[in-house]
């Protein structure tokens, strides 16, 4: 039987298709208030075409998979009964800096999610106040 929580398991930057169940999504994630409507848009495309865009997720040895980035993408393929969500493996310490990347590229994070994830990131990583803005 195959370990999904070990990072061998998996390499760097390769698509798989991972079932839902297997995947936690991280409470650090730099967005915290999706709206069903904004689900109920995101789901039609989905339905019709697929998931055609990957999410991201890494490997916790506690946790097991950790979803990076795609929340939104998670949360309506499973409100579509979808098994499994292509995701691409990603290895690094700095998962948070990508989460809140790619939440800026897609979607306008809420203000105050914005100004938490960038106050945790200067902690977490020590940055000067210019690397943040």
């Amino acid at each position: 039987m195959l370990d999904i929580s070990s990072e061998a398991t998996y390499k760097k930057g390769k698509l798989y298709s991972i079932p839902l169940n297997d995947v936690t999504p991280d409470p650090d994630q730099p967005r915290k208030n999706i709206s069903e409507s904004d689900l109920d848009v995101l789901k039609q495309p989905i339905a019709a075409h697929g998931q055609l865009s990957p999410i991201l997720f890494r490997v916790d040895g506690d946790k097991g998979l950790v979803l990076v980035s795609g929340e939104r993408r998670y949360r309506a393929c499973q409100a579509l009964g979808h098994a499994t969500i292509p995701g691409i493996y990603i290895d690094t310490n700095r998962h948070d800096e990508i989460a809140l990347v790619d939440n800026l590229q897609r979607a306008d994070l809420h203000p105050v999610d914005l100004a938490e994830a960038i106050s945790s990131l200067k902690v977490k990583h020590s940055l000067h106040p210019r690397a943040t803005g």
